[in-house]
């Protein structure tokens, strides 16, 4: 059906021969899979399209001469070929088409090694040009080298030497560790020691300002809090005895069965601190309840 509405299309144009024997084949067989071994890769849907769109474009058809033509083929004959549904079919066709009229591709059937095994004869009336086409292709192929060019060699005398983030900042690191290990040592709360820092500029190791979280990573690395959480460092020392009057309110309060949330807030209205010197929280209340039960 769709050869013959083809012929009608082309018979318009009155160029003889302008029906390759491979359109014809492709037009009227289809892609056959008998025709693909392992050796050959079976064309997509896409392939198709492109290839006919092209054949069209070398025989002065214009876009509008064969879209009507295109999209019925697709949508009948290559649905097969594709996943896709009918809406993504029409849409990826005129896609084709306008992709293919407007850029400067050009036929190229490639012969007897076309890559739709489809038929083709030295009769046809662009055989002569294709073949010398496709030869010097193959040609162009055969000559092309792969070696890998290489690199050019570097001067290292020609390039400044920049230091790493860590190097630039490693002197004012160093001063903000010796100045934090003194504070830890008289038992300064994290936030206060943050404050010192940074007014001082003091920076961390990357050049950034001190916050709670770089502080207690940097402090655990060289050893200030660990010395305090094992109950040997000052900071648990200078909060020893407003910690266990703290501990005396918490269980005379538990004993009047009042809530975690007042007891909290009762300490905290007192002023009194944890073990370590921070403000008294549900977190820490209950810690603190578990190692009395």
């Amino acid at each position: 059906m769709y050869l013959n509405k083809l012929i009608k299309l082309i018979d318009q144009k009155d160029i003889p021969g302008i029906l390759y024997p491979c359109i014809e084949d492709l037009v009227q067989n289809g892609l056959s899979p008998e025709r693909f071994s392992d050796k050959y890769t079976m064309p997509t849907r896409q392939d198709v399209t492109q290839y006919l769109l092209k054949w069209f474009k070398s025989n002065g058809t214009d876009a509008d001469g064969c879209r009507e033509w295109i999209l019925g083929y697709s949508l009948d004959v290559l649905a097969p070929l594709s996943s896709s549904s009918q809406s993504k079919i029409r849409h990826s066709t005129k896609s084709n088409l306008k992709y293919i009229f407007k850029s400067d591709v050009q036929f190229r059937c490639d012969c007897k090694y076309n890559p739709f095994r489809a038929d083709c004869n030295e009769n046809c009336p662009v055989y002569s040009e294709m073949y010398a086409k496709y030869q010097k292709r193959k040609a162009e192929e055969a000559n092309q080298t792969y070696e890998v060019e290489p690199l050019p060699q570097i001067n290292p005398d020609e390039f400044e030497y920049r230091p790493s983030v860590k190097e630039k900042y490693k002197e004012q690191y160093k001063k903000s560790i010796k100045l934090m290990e003194e504070l830890f040592e008289k038992g300064m709360p994290l936030k206060d020691i943050v404050t010192c820092l940074n007014k001082k500029k003091l920076y961390s190791r990357t050049g950034v300002k001190w916050t709670y979280a770089n502080l207690r990573l940097d402090s655990r690395e060289h050893g200030f809090i660990r010395k305090a959480d094992k109950g040997i460092g000052p900071t648990k020392d200078l909060y020893h005895e407003q910690y266990e009057e703290a501990l005396k309110i918490i269980q005379r309060e538990r004993k009047k069965k009042a809530t975690a949330k007042k007891i909290v807030a009762l300490l905290n209205s007192g002023g009194y601190k944890s073990k370590t010197g921070m403000k008294w929280t549900t977190g820490i209340l209950w810690n603190e309840l578990k190692k009395m039960s």
